[in-house]
């Protein structure tokens, strides 16, 4: 004599799975919302930063301003000395020789280079 299979019926809680996400989903937006609001106020502080850096960009007083400072660094009584051009590009060609090999073997042989492999 065969026996009916029984059937095993299983009582879901009330909500069943949707409880469990619903209450991951919120952790994940306030995560989110949280995470945005923090590089929200660093993005305001760079903005207020520059602001006061640099004042109001435009207009005839920021061209002013850029125009005596132009005049300034064109000015040859604000230019180096030949001793310290001199030692700037001797610095500059110390480094450049240091880190050539590694740049010729990252990119291969870079124009202008004194120095063949």
């Amino acid at each position: 004599m065969e026996s009916e299979p029984t059937k095993v019926v299983q009582q879901r809680e009330p909500g069943g799975p949707i409880i469990p996400f619903l209450i991951k989903t919120v952790i994940v937006v306030v995560a989110i919302i949280g995470i945005l609001s923090y590089i929200n106020s660093l993005a305001e502080e760079q903005v207020i930063q520059l602001k006061e850096t640099f004042g109001h960009v435009g207009g005839r007083s920021f061209w002013t301003k850029v125009e005596a400072q132009l005049d300034s660094l064109a000015d040859p009584k604000s230019d180096l000395t030949p001793e310290k051009k001199q030692k700037i590009m001797t610095q500059i060609r110390v480094i450049s020789d240091r880190w050539r090999p590694f740049l010729n073997e990252a990119f291969g042989p870079l124009p202008g280079n004194p120095s063949k492999p």
